[in-house]
């Protein structure tokens, strides 16, 4: 155990190169993951210099964004369907990608990285069915008091 109180110069030094040497612990992306993920992982680790016993946050964190959006595709046959006795239930996909989410947002808090999510270029917005952007809620020949006559 060190000795308390103000440390040398030497000591500080050595201390902050300790920190240094445990940062610059360069870890490729492991292969289980996309192609995105593994694109941020090494955008993450260049940019911010992990520390070595953050990487399996690091990982926790692409694997979580990998499962959301491979629930995120099979969403693409609805947020709902019709089970045995005709009622209406929400598609288990719904609550792996609500989950896989919040354990993403969950590890990107704690690494306290400030950076946008791993992405594919041809991502479309995920839209529930039968909801549309509108504009304009009131009807099309209707305009909200606030936005002028």
């Amino acid at each position: 155990m060190g000795q308390r109180g103000p440390k040398s110069f030497a000591e500080r030094i050595a201390i902050k190169a300790n920190r240094a040497a445990a940062r610059t612990d360069v870890r490729a992306p492991p292969t289980h993951l996309s192609q995105e993920a593994k694109r941020w992982w090494v955008d993450v680790v260049a940019r911010f210099g992990i520390e070595s016993h953050r990487y399996q946050t690091l990982q926790a964190a692409c694997e979580a964004w990998d499962l959301s959006q491979l629930a995120r595709r099979a969403l693409s046959k609805g947020l709902s369907y019709k089970d045995a006795k005709g009622q209406w239930r929400a598609r288990p996909e719904v609550a792996i990608a609500r989950d896989a989410r919040t354990a993403y947002l969950r590890a990107v808090k704690e690494l306290k990285i400030d950076m946008s999510p791993p992405s594919s270029p041809t991502q479309k917005p995920l839209l529930p069915l039968g909801i549309e952007k509108r504009r304009n809620w009131l009807g099309p020949h209707k305009q909200p008091h606030w936005e002028g006559a």
